[in-house]
């Protein structure tokens, strides 16, 4: 998710508006720490890790937000949507499947 922000939050630097940039900084950390306060105590460290992805989808979507509004660029979001799908379900499929090794 990260990557993916760092990617699309080229608008901000190519346009000189990176003055937005602690407020989607600042905006994913309070995110982080109310998802983090709610899943934490429930579910400890898998809910840490859960608390932590959901705040960098919250600065995903602010940064596309913002972004659009200063730079707009049109990305194949349901391209995007197909292929973040796809390796989500080879990733639960690797933790269903267990494979020998080979050796």
């Amino acid at each position: 998710m990260h990557g993916l922000q760092a990617t699309i939050n080229i608008g901000l630097f190519v346009e000189n508006k990176t003055k937005f940039a602690p407020f989607i900084v600042m905006a994913s950390a309070v995110a982080n720490i109310v998802f983090n306060a709610l899943l934490v105590p429930r579910f400890g460290m898998v809910g840490a890790a859960a608390g932590t992805l959901l705040a960098f989808i919250v600065m995903l979507v602010i940064t596309i937000v913002i972004n659009q509004r200063i730079y707009p660029v049109s990305y194949e979001y349901k391209r995007i949507a197909h292929l973040s799908l796809l390796f989500s379900f080879i990733v639960a499929l690797s933790y269903i499947i267990h494979f020998e090794s080979l050796s």
